[in-house]
């Protein structure tokens, strides 16, 4: 992570094939997991990854893209409050927050800021549901799957 000039928090995993696109604009809190083949796209702000997050495996947080109507470039920070779950292939677009203890479900695109306590699935995803989570967990990660 040194080389990509990555901040990240102790206790936290990065599995292999995890892709940094200017690391120098991610930092990522304690206790985390990003699994495998993720992108963490840091080229058009800051990504913030609170602690206890884990993001699974291909999912892709985007901080610039493009206006669909004059291909303009959209740069944007996101922020990922703590105790938040990232499901395998989600994609979360430039400008958004992710509220606290929140679940952001398997195939998901973000579009829209997320509320805390809440889960959100679909494309283009919306509420579903509250999550009902006490928020007292340390997020672990067993290292024989890395």
């Amino acid at each position: 992570m040194r080389k990509y000039h990555v901040k990240i928090g102790h206790n936290t995993v990065v599995c292999k094939n995890v892709l940094f696109r200017v690391g120098g604009n991610i930092i990522i809190g304690d206790n985390c997991v990003i699994n495998e083949r993720t992108l963490l796209d840091g080229r058009g702000g800051v990504i913030r990854i609170g602690d206890h997050v884990d993001i699974a495996q291909e999912s892709i947080i985007w901080t610039m893209g493009h206006n669909t109507h004059t291909h303009q470039a959209v740069l944007g920070n996101v922020e990922i409050g703590d105790y938040c779950w990232i499901g395998c292939r989600v994609q979360i677009m430039p400008g958004l927050t992710i509220g606290k203890s929140s679940i952001c479900a398997a195939g998901a695109i973000i579009t829209k800021n997320v509320e805390p306590n809440s889960i959100y699935g679909g494309v283009p995803a919306r509420r579903l549901s509250s999550r009902d989570r006490t928020i007292d967990y340390t997020l672990t990660f067993n290292s024989k799957y890395r």
